[in-house]
């Protein structure tokens, strides 16, 4: 990937902040969950859900790759729907264990913040008494498991709850009393392509080959079609390629009086740069910006995947400055991206007891007794070294930068020494990296001695609003066939992130 970054940061942008306010002052709003959502959760994009299913079946990993390769991942999953069929009558049963199996085992330690905003967002624009609707083409449950981790959080800051209830366009002929009404009322979490919750052995009716897609189709986009005659969208996660959103789209362009807003917020770290072409970036978003707007879509591009997430935060955000008493928030504390970034970093440089070189060694043991807590938990072996660092966004009136403030390894006499970069989508930094990305995540290094990380982004997430301010890092030696950080380690790797490396970073950083 050869794409760093745009020139002026996009939270600086005046257009950014003009279109956020434009989505505070919608009157009904549906979010539009692309694949993406599952992605910044798990890591796993559809087609490597169908290759998995694929592996349940054949043996042989080149017989695999060579299915997929040859073949587009909807006629893949055409093939994988037939080989379940060929294996029992209970197949669908069978699917949907496996496809649970592949969704949410070992997989919740990858969990980042996109389908924690889209709920924050349906949540305050509840409270505002405005319509909602969230609309997602994935399977998982991932939201409504962040709906009830919403509810418990308001229900202990004495707010009123906020339900959306689970609907499911049905994907079967089996369903000929279908009615758009049953799937259009606002306040729910709308499942297009199937739904199948981490519950065990529950029958699965998902869209996942090319006959489930053609005869879902035609329900999908109507029901899609009716909402957006009605509500403003915004669209994140999505590639801009399912046929039932375009075509969707294109019958409901708005027109010359209509103030239904559609937005599609696109990454340019998601779009695939070809090398050397940074000079030839604006070029590219003006040609989606134009097909985007054949459809009624105005395209917006932040740089980063975790921008996306944060994005909606801010229109969040921006719903609470008008009204903070309605969501018992005092008027001061709601403030725009910028503004918060700059009050975080006064705090935590300047308002700290103790000299620069104090406050490092204090921070220095915390990650050496979190380190040891690691070591406990993933029965790392003494022969394995390991090391834990601390990454934090410096000083913001400066150019964007990570500065590694604290490890167990060493400590800096000196600021200037420590060791700094750019926040750039192609650094060779897998802390930045994994900070751009806005997930938790495991990355292979190139270094002659630090062969595996597991990175860790930190939020500080206060009264305030929440900001991505720093990445935790747990490193080792060895490579990750032989190193205990390793996927096959998951669920030992979410406890890790949970309850150690999250705690002492946002115990560093304020959080």
């Amino acid at each position: 990937m050869s794409f760093a970054r745009s020139a002026d940061p996009f939270f600086s942008d005046s257009d950014t902040y003009t279109l956020i306010e434009h989505i505070a002052n919608q009157r009904s709003l549906v979010i539009y969950a692309g694949a993406g959502v599952t992605i910044d959760r798990t890591g796993q994009s559809w087609p490597a859900l169908v290759e998995k299913l694929l592996r349940k079946h054949k043996d042989s990993d080149e017989v695999c790759r060579a299915i997929m390769a040859t073949n587009t991942p909807l006629q893949a999953g055409s093939i994988v729907s037939q080989l379940y069929l060929n294996r029992s009558d209970g197949w669908r049963t069978e699917l949907g264990n496996d496809i649970r199996g592949c969704l949410y085992e070992g997989r919740a330690w990858r969990q980042g913040s996109l389908a924690t905003a889209a709920v924050r967002l349906a949540a305050a624009l509840a409270d505002h008494g405005r319509e909602y609707c969230v609309v997602t083409t994935n399977y998982d449950d991932f939201i409504e498991q962040e709906v009830r981790v919403l509810a418990e959080d308001r229900a202990r800051r004495g707010l009123p709850p906020i339900e959306l209830r689970t609907s499911v366009v049905e994907p079967q002929d089996a369903h000929p009393d279908f009615e758009i009404v049953d799937h259009v009322e606002p306040g729910q979490i709308l499942h297009l392509h199937g739904y199948v919750p981490n519950r065990t052995g529950e029958a699965t009716d998902v869209v996942l080959s090319e006959k489930d897609y053609m005869a879902s189709q035609a329900r999908t986009s109507a029901v899609l079609e009716y909402l957006f005659r009605r509500h403003s969208v915004i669209i994140v996660g999505s590639s801009l390629t399912d046929a039932p959103l375009l075509s969707a789209l294109a019958k409901t362009v708005p027109g010359d009086n209509e103030q239904r807003l559609r937005v599609a917020v696109t990454p340019l770290q998601s779009l695939q740069f070809p090398p050397d072409s940074d000079a030839f970036i604006g070029d590219v978003k003006e040609s989606v910006t134009d097909r985007m707007a054949s459809f009624g879509v105005r395209a917006v591009f932040p740089d980063f995947f975790y921008q996306t997430a944060q994005f909606l935060a801010e229109a969040r955000i921006s719903l609470d400055r008008r009204d903070p008493d309605a969501v018992g928030l005092p008027a001061s504390a709601v403030a725009r991206y910028r503004t918060r970034l700059h009050s975080w970093w006064k705090a935590w440089s300047e308002e700290r007891g103790g000299t620069e070189l104090e406050r490092q060694l204090t921070d220095h043991q915390k990650l050496c007794e979190a380190m040891a807590r690691i070591r406990q938990m993933l029965s790392i072996p003494q022969a394995e070294t390991v090391k834990l660092e601390i990454w934090v966004r410096w000083d913001p009136r400066k150019p964007s930068g990570l500065r590694l403030w604290a490890s167990t390894t060493n400590l800096w006499q000196h600021t200037e020494v420590m060791r700094c970069a750019d926040i750039v989508a192609n650094s060779a930094y897998t802390s930045v990296q994994a900070f751009c990305s806005g997930q938790p995540g495991i990355y292979p290094s190139d270094s002659d001695r630090w062969k595996t990380y597991l990175c860790v982004p930190t939020r500080v997430d206060s009264v305030d609003g929440d900001l991505p301010i720093a990445v935790i890092s747990l490193a080792s030696m060895r490579d990750g066939k032989t190193s205990r950080i390793s996927e096959k380690n998951g669920a030992l790797l979410r406890r890790v992130i949970v309850e150690v490396m999250k705690p002492v970073a946002e115990a560093i950083t304020g959080g």
